[in-house]
């Protein structure tokens, strides 16, 4: 039986190739030095048909992501939920996607020998702000909440949320804007966000760049909205 040889790989290099209606999945490579020849000798333009898909995702593949930053310093002095950062309206994201988001927030609060601390609430809009939904506030969690001394802390939160069920879009294609609301248990004492937290007050070394998508400002507020989008 003659074979067809890919100029640049060595016999049984790539093996267990899967083949379902002419697209070709879980390629599996003998050794990582396949990888090199892949890039060296342009082997994916020597191949061809209807799709190659290597390493498919079986149940979800990555869509946007969205990387905000914010260094307002924020003083919070009210019981009732004000909104302390609104990120831009954001499109493309595709109907019937699931979302992953992280936030975090480096927090202080001045305490009066009473608990004390601060309520954050992430909401989010598929309407460029017209109307929000809120994803939970942290309640007495990530160490906000102390009684007694003063305290300077962070909160980072991980969350997703599946399509079904939900108000997130379930075809089309959609928008996201987020936006981040806080209070305090109670107004003794004053609460802080980004400020008074001495924040890189202590670097080193050149910064490796100085813009939001880089290093200094990853210690201020930000959040990381990830999509996830269903394989079918």
């Amino acid at each position: 039986m003659s074979r067809t040889k890919v100029k640049g790989i060595a016999d049984n290099a790539i093996h267990n190739v899967h083949l379902t209606s002419g697209v070709v999945h879980n390629v599996n490579l003998a050794d990582d030095s396949v990888d090199s020849d892949i890039v060296s000798n342009n082997i994916l333009a020597q191949v061809t048909g209807p799709s190659i898909s290597i390493n498919d995702p079986s149940e979800y593949k990555l869509g946007k992501v969205i990387r905000e930053y914010d260094t307002t310093s924020i003083t919070v002095a009210t019981t009732s939920a004000v909104d302390v950062f609104t990120g831009a309206n954001h499109s493309g994201f595709t109907g019937g996607s699931h979302l992953e988001l992280m936030y975090y927030m480096p927090t202080r609060k001045d305490g009066t020998g009473q608990w004390n601390g601060l309520y954050l609430e992430p909401q989010i809009s598929f309407d460029n702000g017209s109307s929000y939904y809120s994803l939970g506030d942290c309640g007495y969690d990530g160490g906000i909440m102390f009684n007694g001394a003063s305290a300077i802390h962070n909160y980072i939160n991980c969350m997703w949320f599946q399509n079904s069920g939900t108000q997130i879009p379930s075809s089309g294609t959609y928008t996201v804007k987020l936006k981040f609301r806080a209070s305090e248990y109670t107004t003794s004492g004053t609460g802080y966000i980004n400020a008074s937290h001495a924040i890189n007050g202590r670097v080193s070394a050149t910064y490796l760049a100085d813009s939001e998508n880089t290093d200094r400002y990853q210690h201020y507020t930000h959040w990381i909205l990830k999509e996830w989008i269903p394989v079918s």
